[in-house]
């Protein structure tokens, strides 16, 4: 890995091992904490719409490996949870809860301004997708566009699709924001790939690497988009 960035071959050759066996245990964890909620569709799925904080505080405290997948759906990272709640030496990997921490927790996690879903739009005739979007239902208001690129080849093209999808957004959506996350491993180039984004189509730009600080680029972005978080 150079300057933070590494390769996918190398990531899941890293990780593979470990995340099939720690599946395994999140995948029984959560069918036995969340058994009177999960309801079979073409899925397995926790209906957390169904349950208050104090049953998700039950469920964290009863099977703490769940707080880790439940902290991801929610994008939120250890270390905030540590910044805003003062609970210090969170291991999200084998956390060690009492009570109280576990309510608070699981208040932080049910408390948001914007939920964000993989979404789409139609603009004469053709589709886009977009990676995130906010509201989860509704006209789209804030839409993010995530894009990991692999060769310096590539730049030109992305960089033409990104632009081109942020102003078929705004000619779909008006008042709508539109938003990047770069994913490129030449941190040289990160100012002229910015650059090339160059568009008042665009409202921010970002770049995310495998480092944690990724996380405060994040919230710069949502700052940026100036949606409301934690």
């Amino acid at each position: 890995m150079t300057g933070g960035y590494g390769s996918q071959r190398d990531y899941l050759e890293r990780v593979k091992a470990g995340a099939d066996a720690r599946r395994e245990a999140v995948e029984l964890a959560l069918r036995e904490v969340f058994a009177p909620l999960i309801e079979t569709r073409q899925v397995e799925v926790v209906t957390f719409s169904s349950m208050s904080a104090l049953d998700l505080a039950r469920a964290i405290l009863a099977r703490p490996i769940v707080l880790k997948p439940i902290l991801a759906c929610c994008n939120v990272a250890p270390r905030a949870v540590e910044r805003d709640l003062g609970i210090k030496n969170l291991s999200p990997y084998a956390p060690r809860l009492t009570e109280d921490q576990a309510n608070v927790i699981a208040g932080y996690l049910r408390f948001g301004e914007a939920r964000f879903r993989k979404s789409g739009f139609q603009v004469e005739g053709e589709r886009f997708e977009l990676d995130a979007a906010a509201p989860a239902e509704g006209e789209i208001r804030v839409g993010v566009d995530v894009q990991r690129i692999e060769a310096r080849r590539d730049i030109h093209k992305r960089c033409d699709e990104v632009v081109n999808k942020a102003s078929r957004m705004k000619s779909a959506f008006p008042r709508a924001r539109f938003g990047v996350v770069i994913y490129y491993a030449f941190v040289e180039e990160h100012v002229n790939l910015a650059n090339r984004l160059r568009s008042p189509d665009i409202d921010g730009v970002v770049f995310a690497s495998e480092r944690e600080e990724s996380v405060e680029s994040a919230r710069l972005l949502l700052s940026t988009l100036r949606v409301a978080h934690r």
